[in-house]
Parts: C-alpha cells; sequence; structure tokens
C-alpha cells in the first residue's frame, strides 16, 4: 500500500511539474508579426463565432507554439490566444520542435494549406509562397536549381527530379503553370500588404474583391515604381497607378558586326603558292609546310566561293 501512494504521490508531483512547465511557457508567448501575417484572416462572422465557442465552451484545441533561439512563439492559433487574453480564459498549449525562423515559417505554410476551409485567394496565396520557397532552397543547395536531379551534387535534401512548380502541380491537382501564376499572386498581395496591410488581409479574407490577373501584374512592379504607390488607399487605385507606371525599355544587346574577309585574287594566290613549292629544299621546316597548307585552303575558298 506504501507503494502505491508513493507511486500516486509521483505522478502528480510529475503532472504538477508538467504544469508548471505550460505555465512557464505560456508567460514567454510572444507573437511575431511576420509569421502571424501567413495565417489567413478569419471573416468577421467566423471571429464572432469562434469568439462566442470559446466563451461558452474554451479553447478546446490546443496553441500550438515553437522555442526558436531561445523565444517562443505561436505557429498556429493566434485568433483563439488573441480571443482567450481577452476573455481572461485559460488556454493549453502544444510544442512544436522547430529549429528556425524558416522552418516555421515552411511548417505554417504547409499547415495552413491543409486546411479545408481555405478561400481560393488563401490557397492560391500559400501555394505561391510555398513555391517561392522551395525554389529557392533548391537554388540555394549547393549551386544546384530547380532541375536538380536525385544523386547529383547539392540534390541531397532534393530526391525529385522534377522542376519545383511541376511536382507541386501534382501534390496538389492543379497545372504548374497555376502553381507560376500563384507565385506571382502571393508577391502582389505581399506588395499591397506592404502599402496598406488591412488591403492585404481584406484580399485574403475574401472581403476585398480583385482581379487576380491584375494582383499578379504588380508582381512586376520594382522597388522605384512601388514608392509611388504608396499614397493609394484602394487596390483599384494601386492597380491603377501600377498600371499608368511606363514599362522600363530593355537595350538591346547591340550586334557585333561581322569581321570583314579579304579574299585575294585567284592569281595572285597560285603565283604565291608557286613560288612558295619551288622554294622548298630538303630538310625544310614544318612551318613552310604549314604555310603552304593555309594559302591552299584559302585558294580553294576562293575557287568554290
Amino acid at each position: 500500500m506504501a507503494k502505491k501512494f508513493a507511486f500516486n504521490g509521483l505522478i502528480r508531483e510529475a503532472e504538477k511539474n508538467q504544469q508548471k512547465t505550460k505555465q512557464g511557457v505560456k508567460d514567454r508567448l510572444e507573437i511575431d508579426e511576420e509569421l502571424k501575417a501567413l495565417i489567413p484572416p478569419l471573416l468577421d462572422d467566423e471571429y464572432d463565432q469562434l469568439k462566442e465557442n470559446i466563451r461558452q465552451e474554451g479553447v478546446r484545441e490546443p496553441i500550438l507554439v515553437a522555442e526558436i533561439e531561445g523565444r517562443v512563439f505561436v505557429i498556429d492559433g493566434h485568433n483563439r490566444h488573441r480571443i482567450s487574453s481577452e476573455l481572461g480564459i485559460d488556454f493549453p498549449v502544444k510544442e512544436i520542435s522547430l529549429d528556425s525562423r524558416e522552418a516555421a515559417k515552411d511548417w505554417m505554410i504547409n499547415n495552413q494549406l491543409g486546411r479545408r476551409n481555405l478561400t481560393d485567394e488563401q490557397r492560391s496565396y500559400l501555394r505561391g509562397l510555398r513555391y517561392e520557397r522551395e525554389k529557392q532552397k533548391v537554388s540555394n543547395a549547393s549551386g544546384a536549381n530547380q532541375h536538380t536531379k536525385a544523386g547529383e551534387d547539392g540534390g541531397k535534401n532534393f530526391p525529385q527530379a522534377k522542376k519545383t512548380a511541376q511536382r507541386l502541380a501534382e501534390e496538389y491537382n492543379v497545372t504548374d503553370r497555376t502553381i507560376k501564376n500563384d507565385a506571382q499572386f502571393a508577391k502582389g498581395v505581399d506588395l499591397i500588404g506592404k502599402i496598406n496591410p488591412e488591403l492585404k488581409q481584406g484580399i485574403l479574407s475574401g472581403k476585398e474583391k480583385v482581379k487576380k490577373g491584375d494582383v499578379r501584374m504588380l508582381a512586376g512592379i520594382d522597388e522605384q515604381g512601388a514608392d509611388s504607390l504608396t499614397e493609394a488607399e484602394s487596390v483599384d487605385e494601386i492597380v491603377a497607378t501600377a498600371k499608368s507606371i511606363p514599362a522600363k525599355k530593355t537595350k538591346k544587346p547591340k550586334k557585333k558586326t561581322p569581321a570583314k574577309v579579304v579574299v585575294r585574287p585567284v592569281t595572285e594566290l597560285k603565283d604565291e603558292i608557286c613560288g612558295r613549292v619551288l622554294s622548298l629544299e630538303e630538310g625544310a621546316a614544318k612551318a613552310k609546310f604549314s604555310e603552304l597548307r593555309v594559302l591552299l585552303a584559302e585558294l580553294e575558298g576562293a575557287l568554290i566561293s
């Protein structure tokens, strides 16, 4: 009986320590804006419904966190964290092991793409982000690029021989052109986000109705062009201003003028060849025969042309 009480005591002590550890994690929680921006926003009615659910039932799903470089960040459950903090309701946490901010970004993007209730804009944006990140990784892998094949140097972490766009297209059951369009869309959305973060959130939540083609067009705007868009207050205004920016003229490389080939008269060539042949003596240097061959080739060219 004493052993049983001792065992139960150990369990209770372990549970207390676990609770202390979790509380310590909660006390250190931070919201990183760059990571938070990877989470598609909820519509107002979705947020209100989630808030009411938490008010009545508490936070049922744990908020996922990761310790990166000594700091603890929320990587999933930003809305639940915000609502529970506002209402003063406790919440469970679960720690995910990630070794860097970049690994956290990859995890968050892939995790969000696994959601079923994504809007078309959210899905395109996330696929575009994933494509750009994975393409960059392949390019940085010891000089490899997206054509890297299994077994080649630098391809250890990317064993598939397929291009990044083709591989993701098969995974998401779309075309590789769709994946590349998604990348342009994501760049355009991020540009809008730099000008006006609320507009970006509006696009991804579905509040702002946009034409994807217009947003993709913004991906080609350089830093100087983006500066001229900072005063725009709506997506339509941003697009209209961007379309008015004159396209940069690309300088065409100058064509090299081929060197003029001077063709000597056939008679002159024959005379020189005959003279050189007559001057040859036993034991003549090899260079003289080489020069003679050059003259014969020149004569051949003159006669054939």
